[in-house]
């Protein structure tokens, strides 16, 4: 069924029939029960007063609701997992420039050649990239944005320049640098199939209009650990500015343990956390 295409009378009508139904909440609501988390607006819940979004919804009425509740749960196990399998990446990518800038040098006068990998350069002057060169290798880190001191530039771009580090080859990482950039390592670690990590996982919800996403926000074994987990995300928020998108990552913040729902944080103790 594409609801989509549907009038909102029409979906509505179909909503009812399946005990769905809207509610709206206002700001005098939320402010005489000590609701800080709801948003005030149109609520839509189903017969057994759980909130749901229309697209649940309609899935529900289409697959059921332990059905769409297990599609739920795999696609958020699929995000996680595709979270992981990128800050692995990075940490690999990370690891093969700290390589080059330990091993290597900041040549004057020489310029990169070679073929070009993993390049993130963007018209601001940011970005960085590696060059594999016959004999060598080169990592780039652009350097021309407003602000950037120029003067540190060693390596040519057509705009301010960008500081380069030159190493002599590496054949283990220009197999790392080329897995990369043509995809093996990322497939390879999206194949490997494994049971969800050990321990607490904290994470939060944001919801835009491009749907509902996941972030994680760390990781531990130690139970005690979870709220300093918390703390410590959310201070930084504090420090850079708290708007309204960062306090609805608050409130959507929940803590699973094996990949089960365990705690959510506790509305009235800021970073603490109700167990459940």
């Amino acid at each position: 069924m594409d609801y989509t295409k549907l009038s909102r009378e029409e979906q509505n009508k179909i909503l009812r029939q399946h005990g769905y139904y809207w509610e709206k909440i206002t700001q005098d609501w939320l402010d005489d029960n000590d609701d800080f988390e709801t948003r005030p607006g149109w609520h839509l819940y189903s017969s057994d007063r759980r909130e749901v979004s229309i697209s649940r919804a309609f899935r529900e009425i289409e697959i059921g609701v332990e059905t769409a509740a297990e599609e739920i749960r795999q696609a958020e196990a699929q995000e996680l997992k595709h979270q992981a399998v990128d800050r692995e990446l990075k940490r690999i990518r990370n690891a093969q420039i700290d390589l080059i800038k330990a091993q290597g040098i900041r040549p004057d006068g020489e310029q990169p050649a070679g073929q070009i990998v993993l390049n993130t350069q963007n018209i601001y002057g940011g970005g960085d990239w590696f060059v594999i060169g016959a004999d060598c290798l080169w990592y780039v880190q652009n350097n021309g944005a407003d602000g950037d001191n120029w003067s540190y530039n060693n390596v040519r771009t057509g705009g301010a320049g960008a500081i380069g580090w030159k190493t002599p080859m590496d054949p283990q990482v220009r197999e790392v640098l080329l897995s990369l950039e043509n995809g093996p390592t990322k497939e390879k670690l999206l194949s490997e199939t494994a049971a969800p990590v050990p321990g607490y996982l904290v994470r939060t919800k944001l919801v835009d209009m491009n749907g509902e996403h996941t972030h994680e926000i760390g990781r531990t074994e130690d139970r005690n650990q979870v709220e300093e987990i918390i703390r410590s995300f959310y201070k930084i928020l504090e420090y850079e500015g708290t708007d309204s998108v960062d306090r609805e990552m608050l409130n959507n913040t929940e803590v699973l343990y094996n990949g089960q729902l365990v705690g959510k944080r506790n509305p009235s103790g800021l970073y603490s956390v109700i167990w459940l």
